[in-house]
């Protein structure tokens, strides 16, 4: 059951139980007037009022928690397909996303003031699946839902700027530096979102670490101990060492 279910069933069974109660306390005050032989007709009549209203009141629980069971169930189903479909998605997105911002960090040493010629602008796949299912990033919880927000707004933010920049309409202010630093939060969200929507489930990633440049300009190759995972990876490349309740794979 949800909070929000929990906070509207609570008053709702209290308040059906408290009119069950007032309804036996004032029919045992009306036959406490009566005499014993007034008594024995009425109190058959209420005993019957009371114990069919019990069997109701039963039998509306019951149905009531059962289509609650129903709702609840469907809610899970929903949320485990909508956590699916995105967390494919950001498997997908990982490649591109450390590929630029390894290059960026390279870039980032050699000319942090740079400014990217035209055709030179990273351009990043469309996030299809999170366009379609944005609606129910309600049903994640918060501190995962914000890490998904975050990567996805950076790669929507990139992709509009990019847009601008190869029809001559840069976004001021932007070089090698800037830009590298939006790749290395791109991949840090990106590491703690699969991490939330995964319960912590490594991925092996297959990338060349001789190939991939650190915040530093170093290559991860250098790294003692490597990463191993695909979210260590992007830690890595983001400029942070791997979270210690990540399970490292033997």
């Amino acid at each position: 059951m949800s909070r929000l279910d929990e906070v509207m069933w609570r008053p709702n069974a209290f308040f059906g139980l408290w009119l069950w109660s007032l309804a036996v306390v004032f029919s045992g005050c009306g036959a406490a007037l009566m005499t014993a032989d007034q008594i024995v007709g009425p109190l058959a009549t209420i005993a019957g009022a009371i114990i069919t209203s019990t069997a109701l009141l039963v039998a509306a629980l019951f149905a009531w928690r059962s289509v609650q069971e129903r709702i609840d169930a469907e809610r899970r189903e929903d949320r485990n397909r909508f956590q699916a479909a995105v967390t494919a998605e950001l498997v997908t997105l990982s490649d591109p996303v450390i590929r630029a911002t390894s290059n960026w960090n390279a870039r980032a040493r050699e000319a942090p003031n740079e400014v990217p010629p035209r055709e030179r602008w990273p351009v990043l796949p469309r996030p299809g699946v999170y366009e379609a299912l944005v609606s129910r990033i309600g049903s994640l919880e918060g501190w995962i839902a914000s890490a998904v927000i975050a990567f996805y707004g950076e790669v929507l933010d990139l992709r509009e700027m990019s847009s601008e920049a190869m029809q001559g309409r840069p976004t001021f202010d932007v070089n090698a530096s800037t830009l590298a630093k939006r790749f290395r939060d791109m991949a840090l969200n990106l590491a703690y979102a699969l991490d939330g929507l995964t319960e912590n489930r490594p991925f092996l990633h297959q990338f060349d670490t001789r190939t991939l440049f650190l915040p530093s300009g170093e290559r991860v190759a250098t790294l003692d101990p490597l990463p191993r995972t695909l979210q260590e990876l992007l830690r890595a490349i983001g400029g942070r060492s791997a979270r210690p309740d990540v399970t490292r794979i033997a």
